[in-house]
């Protein structure tokens, strides 16, 4: 394990483009319907777990390599960092955002097993899988420290 691997100035500044970035689903609130709250919590786990899909296969890339330069596992490292930022900076609200939205619905919708479908899925599928993808990569990180040639 290291410390000081990274400059949190610099992945808190790059979270805060992420976060604002229109292709990252805001948090819905109150104005919106609970299909399209519960959607955009569906689309922001898909696309962090496309994020770590992404840096898994660099990842594996470089641990097939015998060495790595510093730079090199900075840059995954600094990757993982603003992934798991960004993830870490929007998932409460949103999660709470379509739970809510989820619990105000009225059974009565026509909407709504679709809706409650999709958010249980989120729950017992997706997050569940992009943790273990979180875990996957933050692993090959680890052990691709031991390779950094110097």
């Amino acid at each position: 394990p290291s410390s000081n691997t990274v400059n949190s100035e610099t992945v808190n500044a790059a979270g805060a483009r992420i976060v604002g970035n229109d292709k990252v689903p805001a948090a819905a609130t109150g104005g919106g319907s609970a299909a399209a709250t519960v959607t955009a919590y569906f689309d922001f786990v898909n696309s962090v777990s496309a994020s770590f899909d992404d840096l898994q296969k660099v990842t594996q890339a470089l641990a097939a390599q015998p060495s790595i330069t510093q730079d090199e596992w900075n840059s995954v490292n600094e990757q993982y960092q603003l992934i798991r930022a960004t993830y870490n900076a929007r998932n409460q609200d949103l999660s709470a955002a379509a739970t809510a939205a989820v619990n105000a619905m009225p059974k009565s919708d026509p909407d709504y097993a679709r809706v409650v479908n999709l958010y249980n899925g989120i729950a017992e599928k997706l997050v569940p899988l992009l943790l273990s993808r979180n875990q996957t990569v933050k692993q090959i990180i680890a052990q691709l420290a031991n390779k950094i040639a110097t």
